[in-house]
């Protein structure tokens, strides 16, 4: 069997370390970016099944860049993670474009679920009736 390549955008350093470190234990392959920015870069060389990306980030949020990873890369599947569920808008966009998410802080078991449940879940940017 194949292991999965998911690809972890978030700015904080601390969140980057434990996903590798969580994900890595049940052999998924794991490459972590500090910003948006060089993940966008990263996602045009390289195919991920899963990208797991977090909303507030300088630069570009995760759901500019989710948007922007479901229009190029229809295949590759995205999990929002975010400490910052407040603001309405973001929740309201995460249901409507019915994007998997796991609100931080997590515990290893939550994240594995997570991840799990998403890949194994339909194919990304199929409309569910």
């Amino acid at each position: 069997m194949s292991k999965e390549d998911i690809l972890v955008i978030d700015d904080n350093e601390i969140v980057l370390k434990s996903c590798k470190r969580i994900l890595e234990s049940e052999n998924y392959s794991v490459t972590i970016c500090p910003s948006a920015t060089e993940g966008i870069e990263i996602i045009e060389k390289h195919k991920y099944d899963l990208i797991i990306l977090d909303i507030v980030m300088p630069g570009c949020n995760g759901l500019t860049l989710s948007g922007k990873i479901k229009d190029d890369h229809p295949g590759t599947k995205v999990l929002i993670i975010s400490g910052y569920m407040e603001p309405k808008s973001f929740s309201e966009i995460i249901k409507e474009k019915k994007m998997d998410f796991l609100s931080k802080p997590f515990t290893p078991e939550e994240l594995l679920t997570a991840v799990k449940e998403t890949i194994t879940a339909m194919p990304a940017n199929k409309e569910i009736n």
